[in-house]
Protein backbone atom coordinates (compact mmCIF):
# COMPACT_ATOMS: atom_id res chain seq x y z
CA UNK A 1 0.00 0.00 0.00
CA UNK A 2 1.05 3.39 -0.62
CA UNK A 3 1.82 5.58 2.34
CA UNK A 4 -0.83 8.08 1.00
CA UNK A 5 -3.10 5.35 1.02
CA UNK A 6 -2.74 4.48 4.68
CA UNK A 7 -3.98 8.35 5.53
CA UNK A 8 -7.76 8.24 7.00
CA UNK A 9 -8.07 4.38 7.38
CA UNK A 10 -8.80 2.37 10.48
CA UNK A 11 -9.15 -1.33 11.11
CA UNK A 12 -13.18 -0.63 11.55
CA UNK A 13 -14.69 -0.23 7.85
CA UNK A 14 -17.25 2.47 7.40
CA UNK A 15 -20.63 1.54 5.92
CA UNK A 16 -21.75 4.30 3.60
CA UNK A 17 -25.55 4.79 1.62
CA UNK A 18 -25.93 7.32 -0.64
CA UNK A 19 -29.34 9.05 -1.33
CA UNK A 20 -29.51 9.58 -5.54
CA UNK A 21 -27.81 7.07 -7.97
CA UNK A 22 -28.23 9.57 -10.78
CA UNK A 23 -26.43 13.11 -11.96
CA UNK A 24 -23.95 14.36 -9.18
CA UNK A 25 -24.61 11.25 -7.19
CA UNK A 26 -23.08 9.10 -10.02
CA UNK A 27 -19.59 11.01 -9.09
CA UNK A 28 -20.27 10.04 -5.56
CA UNK A 29 -20.59 6.41 -6.26
CA UNK A 30 -17.42 6.47 -8.45
CA UNK A 31 -15.47 7.99 -6.24
CA UNK A 32 -16.57 5.58 -3.33
CA UNK A 33 -15.66 2.70 -6.14
CA UNK A 34 -12.58 3.93 -6.62
CA UNK A 35 -11.43 5.02 -3.42
CA UNK A 36 -13.15 3.41 -0.94
CA UNK A 37 -11.14 0.25 -0.49
CA UNK A 38 -8.34 2.15 0.18
CA UNK A 39 -9.25 4.60 3.16
CA UNK A 40 -11.88 2.05 4.77
CA UNK A 41 -15.58 3.16 3.38
CA UNK A 42 -17.48 0.18 1.95
CA UNK A 43 -20.90 1.19 0.20
CA UNK A 44 -23.77 -0.68 1.09
CA UNK A 45 -27.51 1.22 0.17
CA UNK A 46 -28.57 3.80 -2.08
CA UNK A 47 -31.52 5.17 -2.47
CA UNK A 48 -33.00 5.35 -6.52
CA UNK A 49 -35.85 7.28 -6.61
CA UNK A 50 -35.80 7.30 -10.68
CA UNK A 51 -35.07 4.09 -11.65
CA UNK A 52 -36.68 4.36 -15.32
CA UNK A 53 -34.69 7.82 -15.66
CA UNK A 54 -33.24 7.21 -18.89
CA UNK A 55 -31.62 10.85 -18.90
CA UNK A 56 -29.48 9.98 -15.75
CA UNK A 57 -28.94 6.74 -16.48
CA UNK A 58 -29.88 5.53 -13.72
CA UNK A 59 -31.65 2.00 -14.53
CA UNK A 60 -28.59 0.86 -15.51
CA UNK A 61 -26.83 2.12 -12.82
CA UNK A 62 -29.24 0.23 -10.25
CA UNK A 63 -29.16 -2.69 -12.04
CA UNK A 64 -25.22 -2.73 -11.71
CA UNK A 65 -25.11 -1.69 -7.48
CA UNK A 66 -27.89 -5.04 -7.30
CA UNK A 67 -25.24 -7.30 -8.84
CA UNK A 68 -22.59 -6.13 -6.45
CA UNK A 69 -25.18 -6.50 -3.49
CA UNK A 70 -25.76 -3.08 -3.03
CA UNK A 71 -29.33 -3.23 -1.09
CA UNK A 72 -31.37 -0.82 -2.97
CA UNK A 73 -34.50 1.75 -1.38
CA UNK A 74 -36.86 3.84 -2.92
CA UNK A 75 -36.97 6.67 -0.62
CA UNK A 76 -34.32 8.09 1.85
CA UNK A 77 -37.19 7.35 5.08
CA UNK A 78 -36.86 3.64 4.09
CA UNK A 79 -33.31 3.48 4.14
CA UNK A 80 -33.12 5.28 7.54
CA UNK A 81 -35.82 3.22 9.27
CA UNK A 82 -34.12 -0.32 7.99
CA UNK A 83 -30.31 0.58 7.86
CA UNK A 84 -30.06 1.86 11.31
CA UNK A 85 -26.90 -0.04 13.09
CA UNK A 86 -25.92 -1.03 9.73
CA UNK A 87 -24.68 2.23 8.11
CA UNK A 88 -22.53 4.84 9.34
CA UNK A 89 -22.27 7.49 7.25
CA UNK A 90 -25.04 8.76 4.42
CA UNK A 91 -24.08 11.12 1.79
CA UNK A 92 -26.80 13.21 0.32
CA UNK A 93 -25.95 14.24 -3.24
CA UNK A 94 -29.10 15.26 -3.51
CA UNK A 95 -31.01 18.89 -5.10
CA UNK A 96 -31.43 21.75 -2.23
CA UNK A 97 -34.88 21.42 -1.65
CA UNK A 98 -33.94 18.36 -0.15
CA UNK A 99 -30.34 18.76 2.11
CA UNK A 100 -32.48 20.39 5.03
CA UNK A 101 -35.56 17.48 5.17
CA UNK A 102 -32.98 14.59 4.41
CA UNK A 103 -30.03 15.27 7.00
CA UNK A 104 -32.34 16.52 10.03
CA UNK A 105 -34.36 12.87 8.82
CA UNK A 106 -30.33 10.66 9.49
CA UNK A 107 -29.27 13.00 12.18
CA UNK A 108 -32.49 12.22 14.40
CA UNK A 109 -31.50 8.48 14.03
CA UNK A 110 -27.79 8.57 14.69
CA UNK A 111 -26.34 8.49 11.14
CA UNK A 112 -23.16 10.46 10.02
CA UNK A 113 -24.09 12.76 7.16
CA UNK A 114 -22.24 14.42 4.18
CA UNK A 115 -24.80 16.78 2.65
CA UNK A 116 -24.12 18.34 -0.86
CA UNK A 117 -23.23 21.99 -0.72
CA UNK A 118 -25.06 24.48 -0.33
CA UNK A 119 -25.46 23.65 3.60
CA UNK A 120 -29.60 24.49 2.55
CA UNK A 121 -31.73 26.96 0.38
CA UNK A 122 -32.07 29.81 3.66
CA UNK A 123 -30.53 30.43 6.71
CA UNK A 124 -33.29 29.48 8.72
CA UNK A 125 -33.14 25.38 7.54
CA UNK A 126 -29.17 25.42 8.03
CA UNK A 127 -29.87 26.26 11.31
CA UNK A 128 -32.63 23.46 11.86
CA UNK A 129 -30.04 21.06 10.68
CA UNK A 130 -27.51 22.41 13.03
CA UNK A 131 -29.69 21.88 15.81
CA UNK A 132 -30.37 18.16 15.06
CA UNK A 133 -26.36 17.78 14.89
CA UNK A 134 -25.43 16.78 18.84
CA UNK A 135 -22.62 14.28 18.63
CA UNK A 136 -22.62 13.38 14.73
CA UNK A 137 -20.57 14.67 11.99
CA UNK A 138 -22.60 17.14 9.50
CA UNK A 139 -20.14 17.58 6.93
CA UNK A 140 -21.18 20.16 4.08
CA UNK A 141 -19.63 19.31 0.61
CA UNK A 142 -17.87 22.29 -0.19
CA UNK A 143 -14.95 19.61 -1.57
CA UNK A 144 -12.59 23.00 -2.81
CA UNK A 145 -11.59 23.09 1.19
CA UNK A 146 -10.17 19.78 0.77
CA UNK A 147 -7.62 20.14 -1.87
CA UNK A 148 -4.18 20.48 -1.06
CA UNK A 149 -3.85 23.81 -2.60
CA UNK A 150 -6.73 25.52 -0.41
CA UNK A 151 -5.34 23.92 2.56
CA UNK A 152 -1.87 25.21 1.82
CA UNK A 153 -3.66 29.14 1.18
CA UNK A 154 -5.42 28.26 4.86
CA UNK A 155 -2.55 27.45 6.29
CA UNK A 156 -0.50 30.32 4.81
CA UNK A 157 -2.82 33.13 5.56
CA UNK A 158 -3.16 31.77 9.21
CA UNK A 159 0.46 31.96 9.63
CA UNK A 160 0.94 35.36 10.38
CA UNK A 161 3.46 35.36 7.38
CA UNK A 162 1.27 37.19 4.71
CA UNK A 163 -0.41 40.00 6.86
CA UNK A 164 -3.74 40.74 7.04
CA UNK A 165 -5.84 39.80 3.99
CA UNK A 166 -6.83 43.42 2.37
CA UNK A 167 -9.04 42.44 -0.17
CA UNK A 168 -10.07 39.15 -2.43
CA UNK A 169 -11.70 38.86 -5.78
CA UNK A 170 -12.94 36.42 -7.58
CA UNK A 171 -14.24 35.73 -10.90
CA UNK A 172 -15.97 33.17 -12.68
CA UNK A 173 -17.70 33.12 -16.15
CA UNK A 174 -19.46 29.75 -16.76
CA UNK A 175 -22.12 29.18 -19.03
CA UNK A 176 -25.71 27.83 -18.84
CA UNK A 177 -27.96 26.99 -21.58
CA UNK A 178 -31.36 26.83 -21.34
CA UNK A 179 -31.55 22.55 -20.38
CA UNK A 180 -29.65 24.07 -17.52
CA UNK A 181 -32.47 25.60 -15.64
CA UNK A 182 -34.69 23.08 -17.12
CA UNK A 183 -33.26 20.40 -15.28
CA UNK A 184 -35.49 19.88 -12.47
CA UNK A 185 -38.11 22.04 -10.49
CA UNK A 186 -35.82 24.70 -8.51
CA UNK A 187 -33.40 25.73 -10.50
CA UNK A 188 -33.34 29.80 -11.17
CA UNK A 189 -35.95 29.57 -7.99
CA UNK A 190 -36.40 31.23 -5.13
CA UNK A 191 -38.79 28.27 -3.42
CA UNK A 192 -39.60 24.84 -4.37
CA UNK A 193 -42.82 23.52 -3.08
CA UNK A 194 -43.26 25.84 -0.49
CA UNK A 195 -39.29 24.97 0.22
CA UNK A 196 -36.73 28.14 0.10
CA UNK A 197 -33.78 26.94 -2.38
CA UNK A 198 -32.85 30.62 -3.40
CA UNK A 199 -30.98 29.45 -6.76
CA UNK A 200 -28.30 31.78 -8.35
CA UNK A 201 -24.76 31.46 -8.90
CA UNK A 202 -23.53 32.11 -6.03
CA UNK A 203 -25.78 29.66 -3.46
CA UNK A 204 -24.58 26.85 -6.04
CA UNK A 205 -22.44 26.74 -9.12
CA UNK A 206 -20.39 29.43 -7.57
CA UNK A 207 -21.26 28.95 -4.36
CA UNK A 208 -17.53 27.16 -3.36
CA UNK A 209 -15.53 30.34 -4.34
CA UNK A 210 -17.41 32.62 -2.21
CA UNK A 211 -17.10 29.90 -0.19
CA UNK A 212 -13.20 29.47 -0.55
CA UNK A 213 -12.68 33.47 0.24
CA UNK A 214 -14.50 33.64 3.82
CA UNK A 215 -12.57 30.50 4.72
CA UNK A 216 -9.28 32.05 3.77
CA UNK A 217 -10.66 35.64 5.37
CA UNK A 218 -11.62 33.53 8.22
CA UNK A 219 -8.20 31.94 8.76
CA UNK A 220 -6.14 35.29 8.43
CA UNK A 221 -8.33 36.94 10.79
CA UNK A 222 -7.30 34.07 13.36
CA UNK A 223 -10.85 32.92 13.69
CA UNK A 224 -13.32 34.45 15.93
CA UNK A 225 -14.27 33.03 19.66
CA UNK A 226 -16.50 30.08 19.86
CA UNK A 227 -19.52 31.33 21.89
CA UNK A 228 -19.72 28.76 25.41
CA UNK A 229 -20.09 25.16 24.47
CA UNK A 230 -19.40 25.40 20.65
CA UNK A 231 -15.90 25.54 18.24
CA UNK A 232 -14.71 28.09 16.61
CA UNK A 233 -16.64 29.36 13.28
CA UNK A 234 -13.61 29.71 10.58
CA UNK A 235 -15.24 31.59 8.37
CA UNK A 236 -15.32 35.30 8.08
CA UNK A 237 -18.42 36.95 9.13
CA UNK A 238 -20.02 39.65 6.49
CA UNK A 239 -20.55 42.78 7.97
CA UNK A 240 -22.04 44.66 5.25
CA UNK A 241 -23.08 43.37 1.45
CA UNK A 242 -23.04 45.41 -1.39
CA UNK A 243 -24.40 43.28 -4.54
CA UNK A 244 -25.79 43.83 -8.03
CA UNK A 245 -27.78 40.79 -9.30
CA UNK A 246 -29.63 40.24 -12.66
CA UNK A 247 -31.08 38.43 -14.90
CA UNK A 248 -31.19 37.63 -18.87
CA UNK A 249 -33.08 34.13 -18.78
CA UNK A 250 -36.33 33.14 -17.83
CA UNK A 251 -36.04 32.60 -15.01
CA UNK A 252 -37.58 34.08 -11.13
CA UNK A 253 -33.76 34.72 -9.69
CA UNK A 254 -30.57 35.79 -11.56
CA UNK A 255 -28.40 34.52 -13.86
CA UNK A 256 -25.09 37.39 -13.33
CA UNK A 257 -23.90 38.67 -9.90
CA UNK A 258 -21.55 40.96 -8.34
CA UNK A 259 -21.46 41.15 -4.75
CA UNK A 260 -19.19 42.89 -2.79
CA UNK A 261 -18.51 41.95 1.16
CA UNK A 262 -16.74 43.42 3.89
CA UNK A 263 -16.15 40.94 7.01
CA UNK A 264 -16.13 41.63 10.30
CA UNK A 265 -12.55 42.08 10.11
CA UNK A 266 -12.40 44.42 7.86
CA UNK A 267 -11.21 42.30 4.48
CA UNK A 268 -13.04 42.98 1.43
CA UNK A 269 -13.77 40.23 -0.78
CA UNK A 270 -15.58 40.28 -3.79
CA UNK A 271 -17.07 37.93 -6.18
CA UNK A 272 -18.06 38.14 -9.90
CA UNK A 273 -20.19 35.09 -11.16
CA UNK A 274 -21.75 34.83 -14.75
CA UNK A 275 -23.91 32.20 -16.25
CA UNK A 276 -25.45 34.53 -19.12
CA UNK A 277 -22.29 34.97 -20.85
CA UNK A 278 -20.85 33.17 -24.07
CA UNK A 279 -16.70 32.60 -22.79
CA UNK A 280 -15.93 30.39 -20.56
CA UNK A 281 -13.22 30.99 -17.92
CA UNK A 282 -12.72 28.75 -15.13
CA UNK A 283 -12.74 30.39 -11.29
CA UNK A 284 -9.78 31.98 -10.28
CA UNK A 285 -9.42 34.42 -6.98
CA UNK A 286 -6.66 37.25 -6.63
CA UNK A 287 -5.82 37.58 -2.78
CA UNK A 288 -3.99 40.95 -1.72
CA UNK A 289 -2.63 40.28 1.79
CA UNK A 290 -0.38 42.86 3.32
CA UNK A 291 2.84 41.31 1.97
CA UNK A 292 2.28 39.70 -0.89
CA UNK A 293 -0.94 38.96 -3.34
CA UNK A 294 -1.52 35.46 -4.63
CA UNK A 295 -3.53 33.86 -7.24
CA UNK A 296 -5.52 30.69 -6.83
CA UNK A 297 -6.84 28.94 -9.54
CA UNK A 298 -9.18 26.42 -10.61
CA UNK A 299 -6.66 23.67 -11.34
CA UNK A 300 -4.89 23.97 -8.10
CA UNK A 301 -2.15 25.73 -9.04
CA UNK A 302 -1.41 29.27 -6.96
CA UNK A 303 0.85 31.88 -8.34
CA UNK A 304 2.62 34.74 -6.69
CA UNK A 305 1.31 38.18 -8.38
CA UNK A 306 3.53 40.75 -6.60
CA UNK A 307 5.15 40.86 -3.09
CA UNK A 308 8.01 40.00 -0.72
CA UNK A 309 9.06 35.98 -1.65
CA UNK A 310 6.56 33.31 -0.60
CA UNK A 311 7.73 29.79 -0.82
CA UNK A 312 4.68 28.11 -2.53
CA UNK A 313 5.00 24.45 -2.27
CA UNK A 314 4.57 22.37 -5.77
CA UNK A 315 1.03 21.04 -5.50
CA UNK A 316 -1.08 18.61 -7.01
CA UNK A 317 -3.35 19.00 -10.26
CA UNK A 318 -6.96 19.67 -9.00
CA UNK A 319 -9.62 17.48 -10.25
CA UNK A 320 -13.57 16.33 -9.75
CA UNK A 321 -12.17 13.21 -8.65
CA UNK A 322 -9.56 14.24 -6.64
CA UNK A 323 -11.68 16.41 -5.16
CA UNK A 324 -14.47 13.86 -3.89
CA UNK A 325 -12.07 11.40 -3.44
CA UNK A 326 -10.85 14.31 -1.00
CA UNK A 327 -13.77 15.01 0.39
CA UNK A 328 -14.62 11.67 1.50
CA UNK A 329 -11.26 11.19 3.02
CA UNK A 330 -11.35 14.03 5.14
CA UNK A 331 -15.26 12.70 6.91
CA UNK A 332 -14.32 9.47 7.19
CA UNK A 333 -10.95 10.84 9.19
CA UNK A 334 -13.49 13.07 11.07
CA UNK A 335 -15.64 10.27 11.72
CA UNK A 336 -12.94 8.03 13.14
CA UNK A 337 -11.04 10.38 15.05
CA UNK A 338 -13.70 12.71 16.27
CA UNK A 339 -11.95 15.73 14.40
CA UNK A 340 -13.84 18.58 12.56
CA UNK A 341 -14.24 18.01 8.85
CA UNK A 342 -12.88 20.39 6.47
CA UNK A 343 -16.28 22.48 6.59
CA UNK A 344 -19.34 21.93 8.73
CA UNK A 345 -22.60 23.32 9.27
CA UNK A 346 -21.25 25.72 11.35
CA UNK A 347 -18.69 26.84 9.10
CA UNK A 348 -21.46 26.96 5.84
CA UNK A 349 -23.88 30.00 7.90
CA UNK A 350 -21.84 32.73 6.81
CA UNK A 351 -21.69 31.89 3.11
CA UNK A 352 -25.88 31.69 3.17
CA UNK A 353 -25.77 34.78 5.06
CA UNK A 354 -23.93 36.60 2.32
CA UNK A 355 -26.24 35.03 -0.22
CA UNK A 356 -29.32 36.29 1.52
CA UNK A 357 -28.00 39.37 2.32
CA UNK A 358 -26.90 39.60 -1.70
CA UNK A 359 -30.72 38.43 -3.05
CA UNK A 360 -32.08 41.10 -0.70
CA UNK A 361 -30.87 44.33 -3.06
CA UNK A 362 -33.24 43.15 -5.80
CA UNK A 363 -33.00 41.39 -9.45
CA UNK A 364 -33.16 43.79 -12.40
CA UNK A 365 -34.65 42.01 -15.37
CA UNK A 366 -31.71 42.84 -18.46
CA UNK A 367 -33.19 45.47 -20.95
CA UNK A 368 -33.56 43.20 -24.04
CA UNK A 369 -31.36 45.00 -26.10
CA UNK A 370 -28.53 44.09 -24.43
CA UNK A 371 -29.55 40.05 -24.60
CA UNK A 372 -28.97 37.95 -27.26
CA UNK A 373 -29.00 34.17 -27.96
CA UNK A 374 -25.29 33.25 -28.60
CA UNK A 375 -26.38 29.60 -29.75
CA UNK A 376 -29.34 28.47 -30.96
CA UNK A 377 -31.49 25.73 -31.10
CA UNK A 378 -32.80 23.62 -29.01
CA UNK A 379 -30.70 24.10 -26.05
CA UNK A 380 -30.09 27.74 -26.92
CA UNK A 381 -27.29 29.76 -24.55
CA UNK A 382 -28.61 33.29 -23.90
CA UNK A 383 -25.92 36.24 -23.40
CA UNK A 384 -25.50 39.35 -22.09
CA UNK A 385 -23.88 40.99 -25.03
CA UNK A 386 -20.43 42.07 -24.79
CA UNK A 387 -20.14 41.09 -20.74
CA UNK A 388 -17.42 39.40 -20.71
CA UNK A 389 -14.91 42.02 -21.07
CA UNK A 390 -16.68 44.31 -18.51
CA UNK A 391 -16.45 41.48 -15.76
CA UNK A 392 -12.77 41.67 -16.27
CA UNK A 393 -13.10 44.99 -15.57
CA UNK A 394 -15.45 44.49 -12.84
CA UNK A 395 -12.94 41.86 -11.50
CA UNK A 396 -9.27 44.12 -11.29
CA UNK A 397 -11.31 47.39 -9.86
CA UNK A 398 -13.57 45.69 -7.32
CA UNK A 399 -16.42 47.83 -8.65
CA UNK A 400 -20.32 46.45 -9.94
CA UNK A 401 -20.88 46.54 -13.44
CA UNK A 402 -23.48 49.84 -12.23
CA UNK A 403 -20.92 51.06 -10.38
CA UNK A 404 -18.42 51.34 -13.33
CA UNK A 405 -21.42 52.62 -15.49
CA UNK A 406 -21.93 49.37 -18.22
CA UNK A 407 -24.59 50.46 -20.16
CA UNK A 408 -26.69 47.65 -19.64
CA UNK A 409 -26.43 47.54 -16.25
CA UNK A 410 -27.30 51.32 -16.03
CA UNK A 411 -30.06 50.96 -18.64
CA UNK A 412 -31.71 48.20 -17.03
CA UNK A 413 -31.88 49.75 -13.43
Amino acid sequence: MKPEEKRGTSARTLRVAVVGVGGYGAVHLASLQRIGPRIGLRLEAVVSVLPHNQAYGEAEREQALRRRNVRVYRSYQQLCDAERGRIDLISLPVGTPLHCPISRYALQRGYHVLCEKPAAGSLTDARAMAAERTTAVLAIGYQHLCTQSMRWLRAAAGSGTLGRLREAHTLVLWPRRRSYYQRNSWAGRFTAGGVPVNDCPLQNACSHFLQNMLFVAGAAAAGRPAPPGAEAVRTASPRSVYAENYRANQIETCDTQYARIETADGSVLNITALHACAREQHPLTRYVFERATLQWCFDGRILQLSGGPVEIPELPPTTEESMTDELYRNVAEAIRSGSRPDCTIDDALDHLRCVEAALDHGIVPIDSRYVAVAEPGDDPLTVVTGIEEHALRVYGLGRGFRELGCGWAVCSA
